[in-house]
């Protein structure tokens, strides 16, 4: 495979997690948006959460900053392959982190 198959593959991989990380978003305010909220004290309680779970993603910048490093040396090498196949992993892990707030 080469680095454009594989850039093209990460894109789109990249495109369809966008999606389906912002769909149940869409979804919420689509069928609820409307409406008063059930529990209107918890709305800071819920919004300070869900900053906080933002920090979740930190744990896994770290592998996929690696990973670009190790790329970049594997590049031109017999390595190469694996070092995009372990960027991928490590970004796919990231953004399902990053999906969670």
């Amino acid at each position: 495979m080469t680095r454009g198959q594989i850039r093209r593959r990460m894109s789109f991989s990249w495109w369809q997690q966008l999606v389906l990380t912002l769909l149940p978003l869409v979804l919420a305010n689509w069928l609820f948006g409307k409406s008063e909220p059930l529990l209107p004290g918890l709305t800071m309680p819920f919004f300070i959460a869900g900053v906080a779970s933002m920090f979740v993603t930190l744990r896994f910048f770290g592998p996929y900053k690696h990973g670009l490093i190790a790329l970049q040396k594997a590049l031109d090498t017999p390595q190469e392959p694996a070092a995009w196949a372990e960027l991928a992993r490590a970004r796919y892990r990231a953004l399902l982190a990053a999906g969670l707030p």
